[in-house]
């Protein structure tokens, strides 16, 4: 997975990619975020979190976005 998306969106909002936390819910979207160099919040709705191996960016699995507050994020 290429992670052109990422590293595109953090160039246009002015942000490092090291920076930006990414939701995703495919193994291959976190592995692109991985890539790019963001930290990624996996969201369980489709996969389960024993797909998402080896995925050292990866800080957090939440069930949905209702499990998730304003304050834990700003402390990832």
């Amino acid at each position: 997975p290429h992670p052109e998306i990422y590293l595109t969106v953090a160039e246009a909002i002015g942000v490092k990619p090291k920076h930006c936390l990414v939701f995703e819910d495919t193994p291959a979207g976190a592995e692109s975020a991985h890539r790019a160099g963001c930290k990624v919040i996996v969201v369980t709705t489709t996969h389960s979190e024993d797909e998402f191996t080896n995925n050292p960016s990866i800080v957090k699995f939440i069930p949905d976005f209702t499990a998730i507050n304003l304050d834990e994020l700003m402390n990832l």
